[in-house]
């Protein structure tokens, strides 16, 4: 929907995981400009060593050589493939990048890849849980989606990472797109489109009146995000530091189900 408009239309995604790059790469679709392409003025040569994985953390190293006549820079991005024992995956996923510094001809750098394994799970809805699934994963590096596979690493037994509650669960079943069978699961957009008598910008229930009190002083030191995560009694903190502005943007239109939108 867009801000001149009253009508509100629901989006099914059924094409489920194959969106933007994940889809042309397993579906073997030729791109004209593939997930990461960039021109420059110049070439480099980039080689990865000492993949290691030791159940928590995804390493390896990666050499960047500028090997043409003029500076630049070059983004390193690496890949992984998922096995599907458990779950069905795309192609490749992207799960790290970094841009060098500029290089001179002949000057090499090089780049620690640090990947954490919350950043190799896959979620699982039957489970509602973060996994990661049991198989060879393989590594990628270069310079785009076109990445070449340079090796990878062996998880015996599927492990729960992360166990959460599924929420904002659909309330319809639908079709999600597979790979293994496209022209039986192609997305029809049958569960998409307006939805009648319902106007966005008007609330949909009564609202309701909370009491304007608020006890907690201003922290003395900055209280971030990361920490209340890390410790959620924190929280009146965190709100504590907030501006009226900053408050209000976290509310706006929270009765129509937007939560911390944009400004409309």
């Amino acid at each position: 929907m867009t801000a001149d408009e009253n009508i509100y239309v629901d989006t099914c995604y059924e094409e489920d995981i194959y969106v933007g790059y994940r889809y042309f790469t397993t579906f073997r679709k030729k791109a004209a400009y593939p997930f990461g392409y960039g021109l420059s003025y110049t070439e480099f040569c980039i080689r990865q060593e000492n993949i290691r994985f030791d159940g928590e953390v995804l390493e390896l190293d990666v050499y960047v050589k500028n090997v043409g006549e003029k500076a630049g820079k070059e983004v390193v991005q690496v890949y992984v493939g998922k096995p599907e024992s458990e779950l069905e995956q795309p192609e490749k996923e992207l799960v790290f990048f970094e841009k060098t510094k500029e290089l001179l001809p002949g000057e090499e750098q090089k780049i620690s890849v640090h990947v954490p394994v919350k950043v190799l799970t896959s979620y699982s809805e039957e489970k509602a849980a973060y996994i990661l699934s049991k198989g060879y994963y393989r590594i990628y590096v270069g310079n785009s989606i076109e990445a070449a596979e340079c090796g990878g690493f062996d998880e015996e037994e599927t492990r729960i990472i992360k166990q959460v509650t599924n929420l904002l669960c659909c309330d319809c079943k639908f079709t999600r797109l597979s790979k293994t069978n496209p022209d039986d699961t192609w997305p029809t957009g049958a569960h998409s489109g307006v939805v009648k008598n319902k106007l966005t910008f008007l609330p949909y229930e009564k609202r309701k009146h909370y009491p304007a009190k608020f006890d907690m002083e201003k922290p003395k030191e900055k209280v971030t995000f990361d920490a209340v995560r890390k410790n959620p009694s924190r929280a009146a903190e965190f709100v504590a530091q907030m501006s009226p502005e900053e408050l209000a943007r976290i509310s706006v239109c929270a009765s129509a189900g937007w939560g911390n939108g944009r400004y409309w």
